[in-house]
């Protein structure tokens, strides 16, 4: 179910492209091999795909770049196993000018991340900070090998890199108590968060609290519709099938639905304290906000009355004032 969560994560976090895939068994020369995900690939649609113009681009940060025919090396990608490689244009079709401009604008960004400046003129940084999110809710363990898209609506001076999708979703639910491994990694996303200038940062806590609630609920109903399935049940014989022909011990999808609640449920619980603890480093003289479900003892109004759950508004939790919002 790695992928299928995966995918249903970056449409639930908003990300401008929502990939579509099924799982679906393949047979070659009539020869049964097993069950695979049937994905869309990366490409430009402005109908369906990426959206990007004609003068646009679709780029990765990929850690094969030395295979490709057209790519480049930044500052920054230099310093990890990342070069930058083109899904459109394509490799074989890109022209000088056009190599020139993105490296060009590339650099532009990483010298200004580097230095501690203003790099929101080269970035979107609400779908960066989307981006991450979703890794971090998913728990992904891998980052060397993973493919990171990115893409320029045009080359105009007001287009800005945007994240246009997640991928790669093998190493899902793999970091428990633990940030994605991508945060380790000396590439953009760690140096965003811990850059002077805090654009980044407060995208990715305003972004937090306003889609967290609803991509856990979300996810918790696509679980249970997905496993209650005749598409579920067909997946269970295919497993049996998979399992058979390569020879492992395979878990049910109902297995992997327990399994995938408890990582949400987990996740939602470790996340939650890691923002907060976040929110206050970023705003050390804001009253704290504080999820009600959480909260079950010591709260009182602001005439001393003990209250069996705390109230919209000003409460007092555990001698301290706590603004409750939801």
């Amino acid at each position: 179910m790695n992928t299928l969560l995966g995918m249903k994560v970056n449409e639930l976090c908003g990300m401008p492209y929502a990939q579509q895939g099924e799982l679906v068994n393949v047979f070659l020369n009539g020869s049964y091999r097993g069950i695979y995900v049937l994905a869309e690939a990366e490409e430009r649609n402005t109908e369906c795909r990426v959206d990007i113009a004609e003068d646009g681009y679709l780029f990765e940060a990929d850690a094969y770049w030395w295979s490709e025919a057209n790519q480049f090396r930044t500052t920054i990608t230099s310093r990890t196993c990342f070069g930058i490689t083109f899904k459109y244009p394509d490799s074989d079709d890109i022209t000088d000018v056009q190599m020139n401009y993105l490296h060009n604008w590339l650099s532009q960004f990483e010298d200004s991340l580097l230095s501690g400046g203003d790099y929101t003129k080269y970035i979107d940084v609400d779908s960066w900070a989307l981006w991450l999110l979703a890794h971090d809710i998913l728990g992904t363990y891998d980052w060397a090998g993973s493919n990171i898209f990115f893409a320029k609506y045009d080359m105009s001076v007001l287009s800005k890199i945007f994240m246009p999708n997640l991928w790669d979703y093998d190493t899902v639910m793999l970091t428990e108590g633990n940030w994605a491994r991508i945060h380790e990694c000396y590439f953009y996303f760690k140096l965003l968060m811990e850059s002077p200038c805090n654009a980044f940062r407060l995208a990715y806590i305003k972004n937090w609290k306003r889609i967290n609630a609803s991509v856990f609920n979300k996810m918790y109903e696509y679980i249970d519709t997905w496993t209650d399935s005749e598409y579920a049940y067909a997946v269970n014989n295919s497993k049996r099938l998979d399992a058979a022909k390569w020879h492992y011990t395979y878990s049910t999808v109902e297995e992997d639905a327990n399994e995938a609640h408890l990582w949400l449920s987990e996740r939602h619980k470790w996340m939650s304290q890691q923002i907060d603890s976040m929110i206050a480093a970023e705003y050390p003289n804001a009253i704290p906000d504080v999820n009600v479900n959480a909260v079950r003892r010591g709260t009182y109004n602001l005439n001393g009355q003990k209250l069996q759950m705390p109230l919209r508004g000003i409460n007092i939790i555990d001698g301290k004032k706590v603004w409750i919002t939801r």
